[in-house]
């Protein structure tokens, strides 16, 4: 059971843990493992910038996939957006790809429209 293993380690630390988990799922293909285990590592530690970024390029990568599913392009802003909020500063330099990102257009809204909601 992995919470006996994470129950010696503090919130930023377990959350750091689970985006560790999330990353090498995603590496062995195994998507939806990697995206529970993302949205874990946040539950822990929400302030966990690494994770929101992970997160993203995932959501990024999902979205680029071929479905072109319009839900993991909003869930990719948003977490881009939530991990470039940190103080660091290389982190601001996403903000191109938010901006490309966003500039995709559905069938009855724009990308900003719908985050907007």
């Amino acid at each position: 059971n992995l919470s006996t293993y994470t129950s010696i380690f503090d919130n930023p630390q377990r959350s750091e843990i689970f985006r560790l988990m999330a990353d090498v799922y995603f590496k062995l293909g195994k998507n939806v493992e990697a995206n529970t285990f993302y949205a874990q590592a946040l539950d822990r530690h929400p302030a966990n910038w690494k994770a929101w970024l992970k997160w993203a390029y995932f959501c990024d990568k999902m979205f680029k996939s071929g479905t072109h599913d319009i839900e993991w392009l909003i869930k990719a802003i948003t977490c881009y957006l939530h991990g470039i909020n940190d103080k660091v500063t290389k982190n601001r330099l996403i903000l191109a790809r938010v901006i490309r990102l966003m500039s995709f257009e559905t069938d009855t809204h724009t990308i900003y429209k719908r985050i907007e909601k």
